[in-house]
């Protein structure tokens, strides 16, 4: 990302930030913004999604009265640009509301640009966001129904909704009980606003019509995220006390934290002296969960044939991107710019209809993409390794070791 910019359709610059090479000139930004998509309406009647240069391109994403801005390199796959406009759009409805009621009043970009920061930069190179999905860490079926079960109960308590509970290690999901869309706004939340030191955090978030409370609680090495009717979670506090940021404690703290951080005699203590009681039986369940975020390995799922793969599970939203084989920095550097490179491609030649399954030649790589409707698969391999009538069965291997996972 070279520059990032939010502008209302009156022309008038709301946000802008520079992060590589020279920043984008105001007033030219300005008027590139309102006059191209007017000609383009005007004359093509239809909008311009971006404008390519010889070195860079811009993207552009409307949304209601405003426009997302982001200048890239060519090498930026155009896709990946525009998803990243798309998610921090859908990342800032989740703490303004719908885009079409936002306003001059109830909207302060440079208020929210960690969020901003965070997609414009870590998003770039987020496989998550290149195909709309969330990283999960595999766990055992058991401790899966066990713990869905946890979550279930504690979404039994009065004032917290239904399926509206989420249990992190580090960024990667672990089960949640939200839509996929909903886990993808509070995980983008989640990484540009971590909990850090504190305990637990609230924060009004608006989650498809309307408004709730969202209490992210640490609980040893795990997150819970847990929406809440707003009139059951309203902060209100007596002075001294700060029921939406809790003091730092060690897990054998946190029950007694947590019940004295806000004031007594409030919708929200009753609410929090009720997790309380969920985090001591979570604590003591004994569920065999990872303690860390392991990262997914290449030898876990194909011979050193295979490059790097990138897969979607349609149904759940999963997404895998393994770790390559060590290899020096330059060499790596060079298999992810090559990879990004032609999954942009891939993902063009996917707009011809009836196009499914793709495959290039390149010189030192091969590189094949396949759309099925319950999976993606994106897979770079070197050409030296396999010959081009050996790539099924490689792709073969790996989808039943991504079968086995699932």
């Amino acid at each position: 990302m070279r520059n990032v910019a939010v502008l209302h359709k009156t022309g008038k610059i709301l946000f802008s930030r520079n992060y590589q090479g020279d920043p984008l000139e105001r007033n030219v930004m300005i008027g590139f913004a309102s006059s191209i998509p007017n000609l383009t309406r005007t004359l093509l009647h239809e909008d311009v999604h971006q404008v390519m240069g010889l070195r860079t391109r811009i993207v552009l994403k409307p949304s209601g009265d405003y426009l997302f801005l982001a200048h890239v390199d060519n090498s930026v796959p155009s896709i990946v640009a525009a998803n990243v406009l798309t998610e921090l759009i859908r990342a800032l409805q989740l703490l303004y509301g719908h885009p079409e009621t936002w306003t001059h009043d109830n909207v302060d970009f440079d208020g929210c640009q960690d969020m901003i920061e965070m997609m414009c930069t870590r998003g770039m190179f987020d496989p998550c966001v290149a195909l709309c999905g969330l990283q999960k860490t595999p766990i055992k079926h058991e401790s899966r129904l066990r713990l869905d079960k946890l979550l279930v109960y504690l979404e039994s308590i009065q004032g917290i909704c239904n399926n509206a509970s989420m249990l992190l290690v580090g960024d990667t999901v672990i089960l949640s009980r939200f839509e996929l869309e909903p886990s993808r706004q509070l995980l983008y939340l989640h990484k540009a606003r971590p909990l850090g030191t504190q305990v637990l955090a609230f924060t009004p978030v608006f989650m498809t019509t309307s408004w709730f409370g969202l209490l992210r609680i640490q609980l040893a090495t795990y997150t819970l995220l847990v929406l809440c009717h707003l009139d059951r979670a309203l902060p209100q506090t007596t002075p001294g006390t700060t029921p939406a940021t809790a003091p730092a404690g060690g897990s054998g703290e946190a029950p007694e934290t947590l019940a004295t951080a806000g004031a007594t005699a409030t919708p929200l203590a009753a609410l929090l002296a009720k997790v309380t009681e969920f985090q001591s039986m979570f604590l003591y369940a004994r569920l065999e969960l990872p303690s860390e975020e392991k990262p997914a390995l290449l030898r876990q799922f194909a011979k050193r044939e295979t490059l790097l793969f990138l897969h979607l599970h349609v149904k759940t939203g999963t997404v895998t991107f393994p770790q390559p084989r060590p290899l020096p920095e330059v060499q790596t550097r060079e298999l992810y710019s090559t990879f990004w490179a032609l999954f942009g491609e891939a993902k063009a030649a996917f707009h011809v209809p009836g196009t499914r399954e793709v495959t290039f030649a390149r010189e030192a790589y091969r590189f094949h993409a396949r759309v099925d409707p319950d999976q993606e698969l994106y897979v770079l391999f070197a050409a030296d390794a396999v010959a081009l009538e050996q790539i099924h069965g490689h792709v073969q291997e790996i989808l039943v070791n991504m079968q086995r996972q699932h």
